[in-house]
């Protein structure tokens, strides 16, 4: 592991890990350290503008005219985060495609509890689509929060009836709103970043009910993943969502899903999209570029295999 990536393992347990005794505390500490983390970097001919897309705010990142798309939704257990967080790691994916990057600001819970960010993020594939948007030229990304968006999204664009992208990523995702225990409880200490108290905060304000928290919008793995596209999945071993990559995993290949599963020990929560700061981040941005371009290229089975 690298220096730098100990120094952000740090960091993170001095400014981010907490164990808040209520939601609002969670939710306030949350939007306080998700706002300054990453300074707003573009690499060499990318320029951002802001743009209104199926209704819905967004960041729209640009290096040239281009026929690909990447939708990427940000982090930030549903209550928290912002695009611009994310321009540095989505502009580097899109220069790697050759594709531009969408941004949704989706709704925040509590405010806007599930379904909200589910709705707003069908609004802007959508749209995409009726853009002219080929389907097969379309990527899905997202970390945590938004890695669960991935697969809530691909699940409703198919109960929908569209033509579903060319593969979705989901780096560290969420994946199931009622599971409890595994890792959440083994890796509450290992975690750098997250804890079981914090997380079952982020639940309650995004799902506050049982009902909403078994459905497979809200908890992909209980949904049923035949026919989606192919899958890329990042964790970290010792990370408390290190169980939900591991079922999504098992869960996407018993349906004939290929996906392909990358795993690393003692890195943070979410480390690839740590791209300006952390060697281990730039080598696995082309290990997702190099099985995305494949997908975008019309070879997605063959990413499926582990890391």
């Amino acid at each position: 592991m690298s220096l730098q990536a100990r120094l952000i393992q740090a960091s993170s347990r001095l400014l981010i890990k907490r164990r808040p005794r209520d939601m609002a505390k969670a939710v306030r500490h949350f939007r306080r350290v998700a706002r300054p983390l990453f300074p707003t970097l573009l690499p060499r001919g990318f320029a951002a503008h802001d743009d209104t897309v199926g209704g819905v705010p967004c960041a729209r990142l640009r290096g040239g005219p281009s026929a690909r798309s990447i939708l990427y939704l940000h982090g930030g257990g549903f209550v928290a985060g912002r695009p611009d967080t994310y321009f540095n790691f989505s502009s580097r994916l899109g220069a790697l495609l050759g594709a531009e990057a969408l941004l949704p600001r989706y709704r925040l819970a509590p405010e806007h509890p599930f379904p909200a960010a589910v709705e707003d993020a069908l609004a802007v594939y959508r749209a995409l689509l009726d853009e002219g948007r080929e389907a097969a030229d379309v990527v899905v990304v997202g970390d945590s929060a938004g890695g669960c968006l991935v697969l809530s999204l691909l699940l409703a664009a198919r109960e929908a009836g569209l033509p579903l992208p060319a593969a979705g990523c989901a780096i560290s995702p969420v994946a199931d709103q009622a599971y409890s225990g595994g890792s959440y409880s083994s890796n509450d200490r290992s975690d750098p970043m997250l804890t079981e108290a914090i997380i079952g905060h982020f639940r309650q304000a995004y799902t506050p009910t049982p009902e909403q928290q078994q459905d497979p919008l809200a908890s992909p793995l209980r949904g049923d993943f035949a026919g989606l596209p192919p899958l890329l999945l990042t964790v970290s071993q010792d990370e408390c969502l290190y169980d939900h990559s591991l079922q999504v995993a098992a869960k996407a290949r018993e349906a004939g899903v290929p996906v392909a599963l990358l795993e690393r020990p003692g890195l943070v929560h979410i480390w690839p999209v740590l791209v300006p700061y952390l060697p281990e981040a730039r080598e696995d941005l082309r290990w997702i570029a190099d099985r995305l371009r494949a997908a975008l290229d019309g070879a997605g089975g063959a990413i499926g295999e582990q890391a």
